[in-house]
């Protein structure tokens, strides 16, 4: 598939992007976990009767993590997809040969065909 790069920084596209539902990923498996860790702490620490209720909220909370993070992993590779589609990205450390856009701002983080920024700027870097 051919990517159509255009010559001047194209605007960033309507809703969240690509980099914001990968956010939403990570955060979602992150819960995921602590759900688990939290339902592994009840049957190993916790006696009845409040074994089984802190163990069965998070079994509860742990599968709707699970889910809330596949379907934001799905719907930031459709983003992703048609970020590429309008001629730039705004996931870090992507390869692809065009602009490379901060995800909130806009602003232009990489020109195409230069080296990928792997991770956002912060406050206090040396340039």
């Amino acid at each position: 598939m051919a990517i159509h790069v255009p010559e001047s920084p194209p605007l960033l596209l309507p809703g969240r992007s690509a980099n914001g539902w990968t956010v939403l990923s990570v955060r979602g498996w992150l819960a995921a976990i602590g759900f688990m860790l939290l339902m592994a702490f009840a049957f190993f620490v916790l006696s009845e009767p409040y074994r089984d209720p802190v163990a069965l909220g998070g079994l509860v909370g742990g599968i709707a993590c699970v889910g809330f993070s596949t379907y934001a992993n799905l719907t930031g590779l459709g983003m992703r997809r048609r970020e590429i589609e309008a001629g730039y990205t705004t996931l870090f450390g992507m390869a692809y040969d065009c602009w490379q856009l901060d995800p909130r701002t806009g602003e232009v983080r990489r020109h195409p065909g230069e080296r990928p920024v792997t991770r956002p700027a912060r406050h206090g870097d040396r340039h």
